[in-house]
């Protein structure tokens, strides 16, 4: 029997497998797929989120971001530039395979191409399904996504889910040197989502994205994209589709006895960036608090639901406002922003973990007058 099973060797579950095995735990992670495998991502790791990985994934960086072009309709907007870091580019197969190794070597066994079916509860154990064979366990994670089969089975409530489609695409046409250390994001691409350009070490994650579930017009709108980009038919372009976890921040479980869920399973995401990997491993660390606490006797599992409600769900809830007042009214802030472009910084400090979204109907007006200053330095230029 394991103390634990975790299904889905992403960021959730790698790191959660990582710091229960180091604890001397038994863990199984239970992978459907082929191992590494291409996640079809942006790829952007955030400061405040590298700051959080346990483990060095310096060697798997392909780029580091220090300015961010933001524009609307591809026309008005502002290059900002920081003196610091604000995302680390990754190939997320090469990034996932990194977490995954450091669980193994930490003593978790994993197995891959095993698709997880079904579990069933006994007296002090749960026994959990595969379609290669049948395990025992003392608790059930489900890592496994957006769409997870864990979540399905134990019953735990939907989220709103949005919608991303991806272009990995390798210039044959240009060089995309001039690109590095840069991202371009612009807010008119698609409906309430933006596009991303996002470059890699030899590549770019072109894509668009939106928090509505089921957009039409999507296919059209990344084809604005890569042609705003420049991107021909001489360039070879690889598309793909995903799913976004949109959470509004409401009060919810995370899990239902010894079974929890995290990271996207969870539905934990900024609703207004559509970053996770910050909230995988955020959410995974809380659970490996909680898991061996309660193995030692400590507290219960019904503590994971309470402190994610209490640490993350805030954050969360305040980035569903802020963007659904964003993606309304964007002529307007973006006319604030080059009014006070003092709000860079504070949407910098968010980014690099100096400060977060919660209280920004209070923050943004402290920046604006001079009340609050931002830790983050920027130089920024206007686009006409």
């Amino acid at each position: 029997m394991y103390d634990i099973i975790i299904v889905g060797a992403g960021p959730a579950g790698s790191t959660l497998a990582h710091k229960l095995a180091v604890l001397g735990f038994s863990v199984l992670i239970i992978e459907k797929q082929a191992w590494p495998r291409f996640k079809p991502c942006a790829g952007g790791i955030t400061k405040r989120c590298y700051n959080r990985i346990a483990t060095d994934i310096s060697k798997v960086v392909e780029d580091t971001t220090y300015s961010m072009v933001l524009t609307l309709h591809h026309r008005i907007g502002a290059e900002i530039t920081a003196t610091s870091p604000l995302i680390y580019q990754v190939d997320r197969k090469k990034f996932d395979a990194v977490l995954s190794d450091i669980a193994v070597k930490s003593g978790a066994e994993f197995h891959v191409r095993e698709k997880f079916l079904d579990f069933e509860h006994h007296e002090g154990y749960i026994s959990v399904k595969t379609e290669k064979d049948s395990y025992m366990c003392r608790v059930l994670v489900g890592a496994d996504g957006v769409n997870s089969t864990v979540a399905r089975k134990a019953g735990f409530t939907k989220f709103k889910v949005g919608t991303a489609l991806e272009a990995e695409v390798r210039p044959k046409s240009h060089t995309i040197e001039d690109l590095k250390g840069k991202i371009h994001i612009d807010f008119g691409t698609i409906k309430a989502g933006y596009g991303w350009n996002f470059p890699k070490k030899d590549s770019l994650s072109i894509g668009v994205g939106t928090f509505r579930n089921m957009a039409k017009d999507i296919r059209d709108s990344l084809h604005h994209m890569l042609d705003s980009e420049e991107i021909n038919n001489n360039d070879e372009v690889h598309v793909y589709g995903h799913p976004l976890a949109f959470p509004h921040g409401e009060k919810r479980r995370y899990n239902k006895g010894n079974i929890l869920l995290v990271g996207d399973a969870a539905g934990l995401a900024d609703p207004f960036t559509g970053e996770g990997i910050y909230y995988a491993v955020w959410s995974a660390s809380i659970a490996s608090e909680v898991i061996s606490g309660w193995f030692n006797g400590k507290g219960n599992l019904d503590a994971y639901t309470k402190r994610i409600n209490k640490e993350i769900r805030p954050e969360i809830r305040s980035a569903y406002e802020l963007s659904v007042f964003c993606y309304h009214f964007f002529p307007f802030v973006m006319l604030n922003l080059k009014n006070f472009p003092v709000i860079f910084s504070y949407f910098a400090d968010v980014i690099t973990g100096h400060d977060d979204f919660r209280y920004w109907q209070v923050k943004v007006p402290s920046c604006m007058f001079g009340i609050r200053k931002p830790q983050s330095k920027v130089d920024i230029k206007y686009i006409k």
